[in-house]
């Protein structure tokens, strides 16, 4: 799905309008316009990650990318060095390139190709900062900031990600639920 027809994406860029109860750099929290508890918010990243399963380390996402598109293993060190020399957001990041050595995965031999920052940026969803542990651990540390502000934190909240169709995903851009206001029943669904 493209970010201009997502609709949280479109709550970010202020297109849709939402009750909006806290914002920073990095993420939205807003309430959920059918609400499960008294108390429902849902805190998404400002940018576009489709679900949990998107985020994982920037290594991990450019060695796959070599061996989907190119057919090149490399090592954590090589990952390293391509995400330091062209993971940086930047216009000439984008245009700069850098040979890449590793081994072809269907010959099993040497194999040197050249990667591109653009490659890198796609291969990390267009933002390191969105895929990487902090920011989830962000999140997390903002559904704790908006449990206290609603008082909710005595009584007890859950937190809620829910990851893919089959576990109640319906909007396809990472978010996290803040609920509570009432006693919330285990196992949940």
């Amino acid at each position: 799905m493209a970010a201009n027809e997502c609709l949280f994406c479109r709550i970010v860029a202020g297109e849709i309008p939402a009750d909006i109860i806290y914002e920073d750099e990095r993420c939205l929290a807003f309430r959920d316009v059918s609400p499960q508890a008294p108390v429902h918010v849902l805190i998404i990243p400002r940018a576009h990650i489709e679900s949990l399963m998107s985020a994982r380390q920037p290594d991990e996402a450019i060695k796959e990318l070599l061996k989907r598109k190119h057919n090149i293993l490399i090592g954590e060190r090589t990952a390293e060095a391509i995400r330091n020399e062209l993971g940086t957001p930047s216009s000439s990041t984008e245009e700069r390139s850098m040979e890449i050595r590793g081994r072809d995965i269907t010959q099993g031999v040497p194999k040197t190709i050249s990667i591109t920052g653009k490659d890198v940026r796609e291969a990390l969803g267009g933002s390191m900062a969105t895929l990487d542990e902090a920011t989830l651990g962000h999140l997390l540390t903002v559904a704790t900031r908006i449990a206290q502000s609603e008082g909710v934190t005595e009584s007890g909240f859950r937190t809620v990600i829910n990851t893919g169709a089959g576990a109640g995903q319906s909007v396809f851009h990472l978010h996290l639920h803040v609920l509570g206001g009432r006693a919330l029943n285990w196992p949940p669904g």
